[in-house]
């Protein structure tokens, strides 16, 4: 799962490893109508989506830590850390002034991870069995609108034993994977951020114009109203 080949091109290696994106695919599950686009600072980019299904936000890029200080695999660039680096990543997260995000979770019954890969995006594996074609063809074959999501291992923020050694719940989204499997918490695998509800977004710098202009309108308004009442 782990192996990497040395190389001085770091980048292109870490590329390599996790694979290409897949592409969008229309029609193939439910992320057309239950993922809604978040641009929390106003800039024109998608920075999250909102998952009205399961009352998360999903941060637009899946492998964000990527090259980040938490990013301790075996290549600086690939976005794998270990189990602690991943939640305290996710802790750290700061997008434009939100806060609060954090791992996936696995409950026992199913995970966010699952209703993403298995519903959401309807990615072939045992969960869907009726479109279920046979290993190497699964794994995030449908990405939706996310960047940088890989067919590879995420982390849950869930423990299944605490050892030792300790062990997390992990997503298997690879080719010939599509199931929950506890690993030991100092492997090395991708994390994706989530947070609670609905992200609050920052007006755009032309919608401020307008509400300061409304306020200094008031203002006048206001004042004028208060010379004529005086007057009278």
């Amino acid at each position: 799962m782990n192996m990497r080949c040395t190389s001085a091109l770091a980048g292109l290696i870490a590329a390599a490893a996790l694979g290409v994106q897949a592409a969008p695919v229309p029609g193939q599950g439910t992320w057309e109508t239950t993922l809604q686009a978040r641009d929390i600072n106003g800039d024109g980019t998608v920075d999250a989506y909102y998952d009205t299904a399961l009352n998360l936000t999903w941060l637009a890029d899946a492998n964000a830590g990527a090259g980040s200080a938490f990013d301790n695999g075996f290549d600086p660039l690939d976005g794998e850390m270990t189990w602690a680096n991943a939640k305290d990543w996710a802790a750290a997260l700061n997008v434009h002034g939100t806060t609060g995000w954090r791992l996936p979770r696995f409950t026992g019954s199913g995970s966010e991870l699952s209703h993403m890969y298995c519903v959401t995006l309807a990615n072939f594996g045992p969960c869907n069995p009726a479109t279920t074609t046979g290993p190497g063809t699964w794994g995030f074959t449908n990405t939706g609108p996310f960047s940088n999501l890989y067919s590879d291992w995420y982390w849950t923020e869930t423990l299944e034993d605490a050892g030792p050694p300790a062990r997390a719940w992990i997503w298997a989204a690879d080719p010939i994977s599509a199931y929950h499997t506890a690993e030991v918490v100092t492997g090395d695998y991708l994390a994706w951020a989530v947070r609670e509800g609905d992200v609050p977004a920052i007006p755009e710098p032309e919608t401020y114009a307008l509400m300061l202009a409304g306020l200094a309108l008031l203002a006048g308004l206001g004042g004028r109203r208060g010379r004529a009442f005086r007057r009278a």
